[in-house]
């Protein structure tokens, strides 16, 4: 029984830091995803990209939120995702 616990234990922590990897990764995307959909209306208004819309929310929210690369992450995101 010990042996299978040690094995489990073992097993878990390997998969851990691709676990949390995959976990960031759709965490980006699903983001991304919401910001370019409640933020093209706007974008569009102003005649700006939604990455330069989202970079200037970003760096005035209070949360001390970091907007570098925010448009490199958009435009990886939403560059393969044509759903409408």
């Amino acid at each position: 029984m010990r042996q299978n616990v040690a094995a489990f234990k073992e097993q878990m922590s390997a998969l851990q830091p691709d676990l949390v990897a995959t976990l960031r990764v759709l965490g980006n995307q699903q983001l991304t995803t919401e910001l370019t959909r409640h933020l093209s209306p706007l974008a569009i208004l102003g005649g700006e990209s939604v990455a330069s819309v989202a970079e200037r929310l970003l760096k005035s929210l209070p949360l001390g939120l970091n907007a570098d690369g925010i448009k490199s992450v958009l435009a990886s995101t939403t560059s393969g995702n044509e759903n409408g």
